[in-house]
């Protein structure tokens, strides 16, 4: 079984008493899933220098890392034969605006694609698709619940 190495960039900022989590849609692609910003690590990349990559080349920005949150390792649902181990961070989107459009940039499969930024208050009940959600519950950001 290969293993493919991704990352993932939970963004949250408090908004008055609540939190909310940075999501994004695809412009291009409306039926796609909401998603957090990440992707594959290049090849010798470190994990958090491609988390600040892959948030730069997706969504334009560059905000404070709080810390990371950990390293999640399940099957794909994609492609059974691969294990994805997702190097997930937080970050401080508190500076960031209220909502945006981005053309991804980078030379990745996603290069071109146009998406839409926005924050979500999130409820327990809330689920990203895939293994996004590893790290989504109260026990790893509580800041967030």
């Amino acid at each position: 079984m290969g293993v493919v190495d991704k990352v993932g960039a939970f963004v949250i900022r408090r908004q008055g008493k609540d939190a909310q989590l940075l999501l994004f849609t695809h412009a291009d692609y409306p039926d796609a899933p909401i998603q957090i910003p990440g992707g594959t690590m290049e090849a010798r990349e470190a994990p958090l220098d491609a988390a600040l990559r892959e948030l730069l080349e997706e969504s334009g920005t560059s905000p404070p890392l709080i810390r990371k949150l950990g390293v999640s390792a399940l099957p794909s649902s994609a492609m059974p034969d691969v294990i994805l181990r997702r190097h997930c961070y937080l970050f401080d989107g508190n500076a960031l605006p209220e909502q945006w459009r981005h053309v991804v940039t980078g030379k990745g499969e996603d290069e071109s694609l146009r998406f839409d930024y926005r924050w979500y208050s999130i409820g327990r009940d809330f689920r990203l698709a895939g293994d996004l959600g590893y790290f989504l519950h109260a026990r790893a950001i509580p800041e967030l619940y």
